[in-house]
């Protein structure tokens, strides 16, 4: 075969993509390991995944989380615990880790409509009432002491289950939550000084739903106004950290505020210790009641475990597509198919265009999930906000290149696709890597405590119906990614390193979406709350948008250097984008 040389650069990126790929699998596995370590207590809890179903006949995917040593003979306290809008059981997965290491039966639930659960979303009491009925029923579960934990939605749902079996539970914590008032949330039931019992409030000063669930603009003073005052028997304000009424007589209360926001809760030491110390009060041992200290944690153990595998996933779905692209068109084929790749922008247009995500992401991201009908085929009304977003931003901001430079028209268009033949085998590649990304999730999936995640970005086994959703929405979204990574590749060209490539496309696509995130969020910090209480919602829904559009310029990016072409690595980043999306939007009507 001979040692490389510069007559067959080709074998050497060849090898070169292999090492990475080694690289990015020794990182899936490390990642994994170290998350599952953690998760199961080094071994000393059990993991099992099951299935609840409700009153109407949903089937809700649910884990549980047993200590070592619980029995039929000798069972433990437990707590369910539910997720918020848009979230998974695995959201709650600080919480039961810390919960399982103390000795209790921890159970989480995909709520219906989200996760690995039949839709529609919102019934059968958010799926409270059935996670409830569920615990109550497991023979390792002691029923005289069972505690609930909801985020947000979850919270509804807790008290949906607290209303519908008063004497089924012994304690409820609401995390980023509130309870019914006849206003927005009318459908939620409402709490006063003995519903539900020994209730605690953990609701932090910079939660972005403060307008919405207490009717403050300023969330650090929920505890001087009415609605929480009147739930706990006493004049504004409330002492963050006392506890009112009785825990005996199921009259207590208590108030904290960790300091994070809203999607910030299930990864705060703070909330997960002031979550833990309520029920501990309880249900816990009496004799045995202790603080629980943000230090002596280690779920985030667990937390870092996903993210490094995450990161592993990418590199072996970048350097698998890029192999791919290599061994299908042979090594000489290298170069952009993309006419005028190195003319690059001005500087005054990079700037315009870095702007524009953050100009759009409201207005279109809203005309999304409310224009767009949802139907029993375009049945996900958040994915509709995101795709509106996308392909908007991109047609906008190929207007403005045309406008300003030129270059985008007909033939630009058509040098993406030159012929069926080259299309083909981009395909082909961006499906390898996407399709390589697959297996490994679905394999750690299958490892207790294994996932691909870091915070507002992650990738899970899709079921049967989120892939039918992804049959429907991956067509516009990869649209919109090869019109991403087309425009990133004229915009960067070809010279520099791939780290600095990497380092101006972020601050292209992301930058203006990061300023505009701080003049949202520092108003907020420093206790005014945000500029536009009303768009706290919308400001979330940024943070995560921006966490997504991040992840797809990486791939963007590395893809195009690495094949010299916007076209494999648009496909792949609009496979990947799809993904996530479809894979974490609620679905609120059933398709089929």
């Amino acid at each position: 075969m001979g040692e490389p040389t510069a007559q067959n650069p080709g074998r050497t990126d060849s090898r070169r993509l292999l090492v990475a790929i080694a690289v990015g699998l020794v990182l899936v596995g490390g990642g994994t390991v170290l998350a599952t370590w953690t998760t199961t207590g080094g071994g000393d809890v059990d993991i099992q995944e099951t299935t609840i179903e409700t009153d109407s006949g949903l089937e809700l995917s649910a884990t549980v989380y047993e200590p070592e040593g619980v029995s039929a003979d000798d069972p433990a306290p437990a707590v369910t615990l539910i997720h918020g809008y848009t979230g998974e059981r695995g959201t709650m997965s600080s919480f039961a880790t810390e919960l399982a290491d103390r000795g209790y039966v921890a159970v989480t639930v995909d709520q219906p409509g989200h996760g690995h659960s039949d839709p529609p979303a919102f019934e059968d009491g958010w799926g409270g009432p059935a996670t409830l009925e569920y615990t109550r029923s497991l023979e390792t579960v002691d029923e005289d002491r069972i505690a609930m934990a909801g985020h947000s939605m979850g919270g509804f749902a807790s008290l949906a289950a607290a209303e519908e079996h008063p004497d089924g539970y012994e304690s409820i914590v609401l995390i980023g939550s509130t309870w019914g008032d006849g206003g927005e949330f009318d459908d939620v039931p409402a709490a006063n000084e003995t519903f539900p019992r020994n209730m605690a409030v953990v609701f932090s000063p910079y939660d972005e739903f403060s307008p919405a669930m207490w009717n403050e603009t300023v969330p650090g003073d929920i505890n001087e106004g009415e609605k929480l005052a009147s739930a706990f028997g006493t004049e504004p304000p409330v002492e963050p950290g006392s506890v009112y009424g009785n825990v005996e007589d199921g009259t207590a209360r208590t108030y904290t505020a960790p300091p994070t926001i809203h999607t910030g809760m299930h990864r705060s030491t703070t909330a997960v210790a002031e979550t833990l110390e309520w029920i501990e009060l309880t249900i816990g041992e009496p004799d045995q009641y202790e603080t629980v200290s943000a230090g002596g944690q280690s779920w985030y153990w667990a937390s870092i475990g996903h993210a490094i595998a995450l990161a592993g996933g990418f590199v072996v779905a970048i350097g698998t597509t890029a192999l791919a692209r290599r061994r299908l068109d042979g090594p000489a084929v290298v170069s952009s198919t993309t006419p005028g790749t190195d003319t690059g922008l001005s500087r005054p247009m990079l700037l315009g265009l870095s702007v524009l995500p953050a100009l759009t992401i409201y207005p279109l991201y809203a005309i999304g999930t409310v224009v767009v009908p949802v139907t029993r085929l375009t049945h996900q009304d958040l994915t509709h906000g995101y795709v509106v977003w996308a392909l908007g931003t991109v047609a906008l901001a190929a207007g403005l290149v045309r406008w300003r430079h030129g270059g985008v028209d007909r033939a630009s268009l058509e040098g993406l696709v030159p012929n069926a033949d080259v299309a083909g085998r981009a395909l082909a590649s961006a499906v390898a890597g996407a399709l390589a990304l697959y297996v490994l999730v679905t394999l750690a999936n299958l490892v207790p405590g294994g996932a691909f995640n870091a915070w507002v970005v992650g990738f899970a086994t899709l079921p049967g119906l989120r892939w039918f959703s992804a049959v429907v929405y991956v067509v516009p979204v990869t649209v919109a990614a090869v019109g991403l990574a087309s425009g990133l590749h004229r915009a960067l060209g070809s010279n520099g390193s791939l780290p600095r490539a990497l380092g101006t496309g972020l601050a292209l696509t992301c930058g203006g979406l990061l300023v505009f995130l701080a003049v949202q969020y520092i108003p907020l910090f420093l206790g005014y709350g945000m500029p536009v209480p009303d768009l706290g919602p919308l400001a979330i829904t940024t943070i995560s948008a921006t966490g997504v559009l991040a992840a797809a310029t990486v791939v963007a990016v590395a893809v195009n250097r690495l094949t010299g072409s916007p076209l494999p690595s648009g496909l792949l980043t609009g496979l990947l984008v799809t993904w996530v999306i479809v894979g974490t939007g609620p679905i609120p009507v059933v398709p089929f």
